[in-house]
C-alpha cells in the first residue's frame, strides 16, 4: 500500500508543482478516514490527489479533548522551569528545547511571534508528545507514501528529519504572516488543536490562501482534539488570538497546536527556507522549481 501511495504523489509530481493555494476543505471523522486509507485504495488515490490539488484535511476526534488538554498542560508546566533558549540549529542530535520569538528575525516579509517547544525522536519522549500522536502520524505516513516506519530512524545527518513542534501564540501578541513552506518527504503536514476558538481565545488563528489569493479562515473548523492536514506549500500563517486580557508572554492562555512534520535539517546542502508570500510574488515559477528538490529526490 506504502508503495502504492507514493507511487501516486510522485506520479502527479512528474508534470505538476506542489499546491501553493487551497482548493477547499474536506472533513473526516479520523476513523473513518482511518478506514479509508487501510483499505480503500481507489478512494485513497483520489484524496492524495485532492491533497496536491490544494484541498485542506479536517481530521474529527483524533484524540480526546481531555488529552490534548493535558498534553498543553503538561508543556507549560514544564516551561516555567527552565528559561526559553534561543533556537537551535538542527545539525547534530541536539536535546528537546524551548525558545520564544518575538519577530523580526525573518527576510522579506515572513516572521513568527510565539512560544515554540521542540521535540525529537532520538531524545526520550519525558512530555509525551509522541505518544498522543504516534499512531495518527502512522496513518500520515501511509497516506504519504512513506511506509510506518519512514524517517523514524533518521538524524540530523540524513538532511530529512522527524519533528515535533508544539506552537504556542499568546493572547493579542501571538502571530505567523503569511508563508510557503518546502515539504517534499512526507509532503503534508498533520496538527493537532489542543485549543479552541471561542473557548481559549475568541478571533484569529490558522488560515490558507485560496486560489482567488484571498485569506480563508480554518480555526474555526478545527475544535479541541481535532486535526488538520494540508500542503504547507499552500500559503498559511496564523492570526493573533484575540482576548480581553493584556499580552503576557507568561500565561498559558491563547492558541496551541501540535505540529507533527518532516523537515530539512541543517545538514542538507542548499536548504530551501520558508518563503513569504511578498517573496513568492517576485519570482514564482523560481520557488515552484525550488521546492520539487529534484536533484535530491533523483540523486
Amino acid at each position: 500500500m506504502e508503495l502504492t501511495n507514493r507511487n501516486v504523489w510522485e506520479t502527479y509530481l512528474q508534470n505538476n508543482y506542489l499546491p501553493f493555494f487551497m482548493r477547499d476543505v474536506q472533513e473526516f471523522e479520523y476513523n473513518d478516514f482511518k478506514t479509508i486509507v487501510e483499505t480503500d485504495q481507489e478512494r485513497t488515490n483520489k484524496l492524495i490527489v485532492d491533497a496536491l490539488e490544494g484541498d485542506i484535511f479536517i481530521l474529527k476526534n483524533v484524540v480526546s479533548q481531555e488529552k490534548a488538554t493535558a498534553i498543553k498542560n503538561k508543556i507549560y508546566q514544564s516551561s516555567k522551569d527552565t528559561e526559553a533558549s534561543e533556537f537551535i540549529p538542527e545539525d547534530t542530535t541536539i536535546p528537546n528545547y524551548h525558545a520564544r520569538s518575538f519577530g523580526g528575525k525573518y527576510k522579506d516579509g515572513y516572521d513568527e511571534i510565539a512560544h515554540a517547544y521542540y521535540y525529537y525522536r532520538w531524545n526520550p519522549d519525558d512530555m509525551g508528545v509522541f505518544e498522543i500522536v504516534n499512531e495518527a502520524w502512522n496513518l500520515m505516513k501511509i497516506f504519504n507514501g512513506l511506509g510506518v516506519d519512514g524517517l523514524k530512524n533518521n538524524v540530523p545527518s540524513d538532511k530529512v528529519i522527524d519533528r515535533i513542534q508544539v506552537l504556542h501564540y499568546p493572547i493579542n501578541a501571538g502571530e505567523i504572516t503569511t508563508h510557503t513552506d518546502a515539504a517534499r518527504w512526507q509532503i503534508t503536514n498533520f496538527g493537532i488543536n489542543l485549543t479552541e476558538q471561542g473557548i481559549d481565545f475568541n478571533n484569529g488563528g490558522f488560515y490558507c490562501l485560496d486560489r482567488d489569493e484571498n485569506e480563508f479562515e480554518l480555526e474555526s473548523y478545527v475544535k479541541t482534539g481535532d486535526g488538520i492536514f494540508w500542503s504547507p506549500s499552500i500559503f498559511h500563517g496564523v492570526k493573533t488570538p484575540t482576548g480581553f486580557d493584556e499580552a503576557d508572554w507568561n500565561k498559558e492562555e491563547g492558541r496551541w497546536q501540535l505540529i507533527a512534520h518532516a523537515i530539512q535539517s541543517r545538514c542538507m546542502e542548499d536548504r530551501r527556507p520558508s518563503v513569504s508570500y511578498a517573496k513568492f510574488k517576485q519570482d514564482p515559477v523560481k520557488v515552484k522549481q525550488e521546492f520539487m528538490f529534484k536533484e535530491f529526490i533523483n540523486g
